[in-house]
């Protein structure tokens, strides 16, 4: 194996790559009637599905960071949210991990995207119902929106959907924090190496990005910090194509082998790659 297949990973089968996330009869239930309605992101599913529970969302982020170590390449992760064989919600782990949810006519051209709509309405055939909502939605999705708007037609009797309780106060310190770059963004809610393989998946600009860059770590009292790894200047591949690779900086220091420290809206910078960090 030459250093580029360590960058850049390896193609691993659909099945050996799955998240599989057990849900109750209810929870899939509602999880399938967001999902035919359009929702598919993680924001979604953590209100609505499992009330703000963030320790049901954690196994979600820890199993797809299991399967990349395995070998799996990051767009080949979904997550398998399921109540029995022939009952579940197959989703792009990327796709699911964006804070807005994919357009609906985008959406239609996936072939995962059709299999989970028949399963659905096999499932649950009263869910045909929402189709005039469904099509409202893509239509707004893709910016058309009619003249006038027509005489609401009362829907057909549905079962009452799961309601989540009442928000819980927000906490003093950050449960969770973002990393935008390239126009894009990735939820970390617990310490995670950042590597060139999630760059490349999640920001897209991971050129100058090592195989093992920077670590964001949380700690026990909830405070979140950086620390760079040592990278070389210079590596080759097998077929001598050269990389250059930079230190981690934050706010202007070098934090390689060191933790600093992370405040809202402080950049960290390797070359000419910057990430804002949100809290």
């Amino acid at each position: 194996m030459g250093l580029l297949d360590l960058f850049f990973g390896t193609e691993t089968g659909s099945e050996e790559c799955e998240v599989k996330i057990k849900l109750s009869k209810e929870e899939i239930e509602r999880w399938s009637q967001l999902y035919y309605c359009g929702d598919t992101s993680y924001r979604e599913y953590f209100t609505k599905v499992i009330a703000r529970d963030m320790e049901r969302l954690t196994p979600i982020t820890n199993g797809a960071e299991k399967k990349a170590a395995q070998g799996c390449n990051i767009d080949d992760v979904y997550v398998n949210f399921y109540f029995s064989s022939s009952n579940y919600i197959l989703i792009p782990f990327d796709l699911f991990s964006e804070k807005e949810n994919m357009t609906i006519s985008r959406r239609n051209n996936k072939s995962w995207n059709r299999d989970n709509i028949i399963r659905i309405l096999k499932n649950y055939p009263k869910f045909r119902s929402f189709d005039e909502e469904v099509e409202k939605k893509k239509n707004n999705q893709d910016g058309i929106y009619p003249e006038s708007e027509p005489t609401p037609i009362p829907p057909k009797p549905v079962p009452e959907p799961i309601i989540p309780p009442a928000p819980k106060p927000l906490p003093k310190k950050a449960q969770s924090i973002r990393l935008e770059s390239n126009g894009k963004s990735r939820l970390i809610v617990q310490t995670q190496t950042i590597t060139r393989e999630i760059v490349k998946s999640s920001f897209g600009n991971h050129n100058e990005i090592y195989n093992k860059q920077f670590e964001i770590m949380k700690d026990n009292s909830g405070d979140w910090f950086v620390k760079g790894y040592d990278v070389p200047a210079t590596a080759k591949d097998a077929k001598g194509n050269t990389y250059h690779f930079y230190k981690t900086f934050y706010g202007g220091i070098n934090v390689t082998n060191k933790y600093i420290k992370l405040e809202n809206s402080g950049i960290i910078e390797v070359g000419n790659v910057k990430f804002l960090v949100r809290f």
